[in-house]
């Protein structure tokens, strides 16, 4: 049989050892149970962007029109025709249809768009399916752009 002190020192061991245990249990469930937040009152600007790949704003664009998204295409930077292709050959053979218009940032100075230029990117924006650039040739524009960084250069790709 134990003594009193020995009973005594394992309750004041375990005791705090099981609280601790029941509060990281308790958390662990409410973590999974809790549900995702309402961002339905987040500002469109504040949210976090959706991955979407390019095709689908070029085929659906009602469908995302006024979102933020995250894309990744080829960009072309020139004169009235600042734009994000699908892909290479879209715009190697002018297929401007497969491109959205690019609001290109204030902040990206002329070295900033020459690294960008003729590579693949990944730009976070506003997807705005009414503003189709200049002469209204591109399927949609990406607005308030808060990302534009080079993804991959065609001439070393990512891949090899």
């Amino acid at each position: 049989m134990k003594s009193t002190n020995k009973i005594k020192h394992d309750i004041r061991v375990w005791t705090p050892l099981a609280a601790i245990g029941v509060v990281i249990a308790s958390g662990t469930f409410l973590f999974h149970t809790s549900a995702q937040p309402d961002l339905s009152k987040v500002p469109e600007q504040m949210r976090p962007p959706e991955q979407i790949p390019l095709v689908r704003l070029v085929v659906s664009p009602e469908k995302y029109h006024g979102k933020r998204v995250r894309v990744i295409g080829f960009v072309r930077l020139e004169f009235e025709g600042n734009a994000v292709y699908v892909h290479k050959e879209d715009y190697q053979h002018a297929l401007i249809g497969n491109g959205l218009w690019i609001n290109v940032p204030n902040t990206l100075d002329s070295q900033g768009q020459k690294n960008r230029n003729m590579k693949y990117c990944i730009i976070e924006g506003t997807f705005d399916a009414k503003n189709t650039g200049h002469l209204g040739l591109w399927s949609g524009s990406l607005k308030n752009i808060s990302r534009f960084d080079v993804w991959s250069d065609p001439a070393k790709p990512r891949s090899k």
